[in-house]
Parts: C-alpha cells; sequence; structure tokens
C-alpha cells in the first residue's frame, strides 16, 4: 500500500515519539504510542495486547528498573536498498550490540 508524505511523516514523528520514551525509559510514554489492537513482533514472538507489551518493554530494560539489556538505547539508522534511502529502527545495548 503506497502511502502519502503527511502519513510517512506521522509515522517518523510517532517512531522519534516511542525513541525517546524508550531512551527516558519512560514506561508510560512508551505505552502512549502504542494505539489500541497493536501487535508488537519481536523476534518471532507476538505480543498481541497492552498488558504483554508492556511487559516485554520492562523485561528488555525500557522501564526505569534494569532489564535484560543494561544501558539500553534506541537509535535510527539511515539504510540504502534497492535505490531508495529509508530509516530502521536498532535497539543497542550499553556493550553496543544492535538488536535491529
Amino acid at each position: 500500500m503506497p502511502i502519502d508524505n503527511e502519513e510517512r511523516e506521522r509515522r517518523r514523528t510517532l517512531l522519534r515519539a516511542h525513541l525517546a520514551a524508550e531512551n527516558d525509559h519512560d514506561l508510560d510514554r512508551i505505552m502512549r504510542t502504542f494505539s489500541d489492537g497493536t501487535e508488537m513482533l519481536y523476534n518471532g514472538r507476538s505480543f498481541i495486547d497492552h498488558e504483554s507489551i508492556r511487559w516485554a518493554h520492562g523485561y528488555f530494560g525500557w522501564s526505569s528498573v534494569q532489564g535484560a539489556f543494561a544501558g539500553a538505547r534506541g537509535v535510527t539508522e539511515a539504510v540504502e536498498g534497492n535505490g531508495a534511502r529509508r530509516s530502521r529502527c536498532c535497539h543497542r545495548s550499553a556493550t553496543r550490540r544492535n538488536v535491529c
């Protein structure tokens, strides 16, 4: 489904808000970036409701309590391929290991 520039910018703004909330380890703000009926996929596992999505973010280290990844940070990287430039979201731990 093609998207127009307005929708593309809406998505980018939402992603920036989500990453800022993750980097601030603010679980309430993170959850506000998810709409009702959201499905989050991580390593092939499906999280289909806000309770499980909230749990997963806390488990990975995106809350005020340390989780599986210490010092986690969300970053965006420019990716080029097929003649197009796009961004992807990666998560980086304190050991600088990217999880994209």
